[in-house]
């Protein structure tokens, strides 16, 4: 167990307190994410609204991210992540007092997710490249697949939080842990100090390092087609999330809309836990890209049999099989791009992976919810599904390409525009 690669990872005190941190904050942003789906419903009633609310969150990104990553290259990500943490911790408050006071609206809830969004947007580079700075590059994957681990651990503790939260306490009791959990977060930065910086080196400006960050990726014959079957899947694949509300009343026909909701997630969660502790203990970079291929053609076949379940009981089965073949699948993304990308260009190319996140599942719900309303909840789901499914069979005819490109040893820079760059002296 002590030769895990979790416990290997986790032996390190600064990226063990930094994960503490992180943990406590995605609890609370599972439970946030439990209650704006069920005040989007009872305000509205309508799918197409759930699409709307996804969308607004994830909106800043399709802006905002390339350039957050650009500033993240250049910057010390720790003090960057913690300004953002604290005034999501404000705007996170505003958003409790306003639930619990009555004074909420479709509208205002709109907005306040927006100017989350935002503040996440640019933070979440600097989130998702500080903790490979915090091990020695020999634990790089084990790290990373510990993130993995601890944040589906969170998508299983976190709904349920949520909808228990809910049922006993009001929807405004979620914002409220999801404001506290911002300040735990932000409290654990100030105990970490990263191993080496990985900043860009040389002039120029924010534009120039933006269009530099997605010339890398575009051409990388590994990165590039990786990020992008991840993010198709997760236009055409994950919106199935965003719309349980939806699923759990109309198709489903469940009493308590909240409970069904917590349910699913948690089952999600589950799955995904029980894959990222497979995926963290199995401890090696070889293999990953058949894996990766495996999990996203898995994860196709899941939505559809979910979409088609004739019970709640199948369903929740089948959401736990999506959330393991989602886990292995976007980990096992993370963990090949980190290990074969440039340290100065990490953050730029991260902040395109993070749009599997939240902007392209959020763009997915809003064209799901749209199309729900004239097909039904079901149809859009399985047909975007099916197209998840005939992407990855493409990409599969250049896995052994693929792979050679990012499997090679932890930290190796790869061939692209970058590659030629020369490490810092913290390197």
């Amino acid at each position: 167990m002590r030769e895990s690669g979790i416990f290997r990872s986790l032996r390190h005190r600064d990226y063990a307190v930094f994960s503490a941190g992180s943990w406590v904050s995605a609890v609370g942003m599972w439970v946030q994410r439990v209650g704006i789906g069920v005040l989007t419903w009872d305000l509205t009633h309508s799918p197409a609204w759930l699409g709307g609310i996804a969308l607004a969150q994830a909106l800043p990104s399709l802006v905002l991210v390339p350039f957050a990553g650009a500033v993240a290259d250049r910057t010390d990500r720790v003090r960057m992540l913690r300004a953002t943490q604290i005034f999501s911790a404000l705007v996170g408050g505003v958003l409790a007092w306003m639930v619990i006071s009555g004074a909420i609206t479709i509208y205002w809830l709109t907005a306040l997710v927006i100017v989350l969004g935002v503040a996440n947007t640019i933070g979440l580079p600097a989130r998702m490249t500080i903790a490979p700075t915090l091990v020695p590059r020999g634990d790089l994957s084990a790290a990373l697949a510990t993130n993995s681990v601890l944040f589906h651990s969170t998508a299983f503790i976190g709904p349920a939080i949520g909808g228990v939260l809910i049922a006993q306490a009001g929807i405004g009791s979620a914002f409220v842990v999801n404001a506290a959990s911002y300040l735990v977060m932000w409290a654990s930065l100030f105990a970490v100090t990263p191993l080496r910086q990985e900043h860009k080196a040389g002039g120029g400006g924010l534009m120039s390092d933006v269009l530099e960050g997605i010339h890398y990726t575009a051409t990388h014959r590994g990165i590039g087609p990786v990020l992008l079957l991840t993010v198709f899947i997760a236009f055409l694949g994950r919106p199935v999330t965003e719309l349980l509300p939806g699923f759990v009343d109309v198709v489903f026909g469940r009493d308590s809309v909240e409970e069904g909701v917590a349910t699913l997630f948690s089952a999600f969660g589950l799955g995904g836990i029980l894959a990222s502790l497979w995926l963290a203990n199995r401890g090696r970079i070889e293999g990953m890209t058949t894996i990766f291929l495996v999990s996203s053609l898995l994860i196709a076949a899941a939505t559809v049999a979910f979409a088609l379940a004739p019970l709640f009981a199948v369903a929740v089965v089948m959401m736990a099989v999506i959330g393991a073949s989602g886990t292995v699948g976007q980990s096992g993304a993370q963990i090949l791009v980190q290990n074969a990308v440039e340290g100065s260009m990490r953050a730029r190319v991260l902040s395109l992976y993070t749009l599997n996140y939240r902007a392209a599942p959020a763009l997915g719900a809003l064209l799901m919810g749209w199309l729900s309303a004239l097909l039904g909840l079901q149809t859009p789901v399985v047909l975007g599904a099916c197209l998840c499914a005939v992407a990855t069979l493409w990409l599969m005819r250049r896995r052994h390409e693929i792979r050679d490109m990012l499997e090679a040893g932890d930290g190796d820079p790869q061939p692209g525009p970058a590659a030629e760059a020369k490490p810092s002296a913290a390197q």
